[in-house]
C-alpha cells in the first residue's frame, strides 16, 4: 500500500517546482504539527515540522514515532525541541554568513493552544506527569526567554506543515505548496510555463 502511495505522490507532483525569489525581508517561520493516534492499524504519533526563509522552504521533517505512546506531551516537547534546535543551528549560520540583519524572535507556529500556552508558561505543570520532559521543557523555555524563538498559536486552516501529519485535501495541500514556493509548471512543447496551483 504505501508504495502505491509512493507511486500516486510521484504521478501528482510530476508537474511542480521549487522556486526562489528575491524579497527583501529576512524573516524565518517555522511550522510545527504532530497527529496522535493517526493511523486506525498501529496509532502510533507523527509529528513534522517546516522551517522557511524568505517564504521558501529550507528544512523539513516528519517523522512516525517508532512505538505506541500514551503521554503526546513528551513527544511534542521533543518535536519543539527539535525546532528550535534547528532554528538555532540557522541562526548561527545565519550570522557567519554575516546575515545578521534577521528579525528577531522567530515564530514557531502550533495549532495546539493548550500545548502553546504550557510552552509558554501560562500553564502551571510541575505534576511528576510531565518529568520526562524536564530538559527538553528547560531548553525550549530558556530559547523563549531569551527571544530566540516565539511560539504563537495558529489556527489549523493557516497551518502549513498540517499535510505532513494528516492526509490533506487538494486545496488546503495547494495553499501550502503556493506558500512554500512551489510552483506549479505545464509542458507545452518544449516550453515550460509557469502557473499557479490554486
Amino acid at each position: 500500500m504505501a508504495c502505491l502511495h509512493l507511486f500516486w505522490y510521484l504521478k501528482g507532483s510530476q508537474d511542480y517546482c521549487l522556486t526562489y525569489h528575491a524579497f527583501n525581508n529576512h524573516s524565518i517561520v517555522a511550522y510545527r504539527n504532530a497527529y496522535w493516534g493517526n493511523c486506525t492499524d498501529i496509532r502510533r504519533l507523527v509529528s513534522g515540522y517546516l522551517i522557511s526563509f524568505k517564504r521558501f522552504l529550507v528544512f523539513r521533517k516528519a517523522r512516525k514515532k517508532p512505538t505506541v505512546s500514551l503521554p503526546t506531551s513528551k513527544v511534542e516537547y521533543k518535536s519543539l525541541c527539535d525546532v528550535t534546535s534547528k532554528l538555532l543551528w540557522l541562526w548561527e549560520w545565519f550570522k557567519e554568513c554575516s546575515l545578521s540583519d534577521m528579525d528577531s524572535p522567530t515564530p514557531v507556529n502550533e495549532d495546539d493552544q493548550g500545548f502553546t500556552n504550557m510552552a509558554n508558561g501560562n500553564i502551571n505543570i510541575n505534576g511528576s506527569h510531565m518529568k520526562h520532559v524536564d530538559i527538553q521543557l528547560h531548553f525550549v523555555k530558556e530559547s523563549i526567554k531569551n527571544l530566540d524563538i516565539e511560539l504563537k498559536y495558529t489556527l489549523i486552516s493557516d497551518m502549513l506543515a498540517e499535510f505532513l501529519t494528516k492526509s490533506a485535501c487538494r486545496s488546503s495541500l495547494c495553499k501550502a505548496l503556493n506558500a512554500l514556493g512551489f510552483l506549479g509548471i505545464q509542458v507545452r512543447g518544449d516550453v515550460r510555463i509557469g502557473r499557479s496551483t490554486d
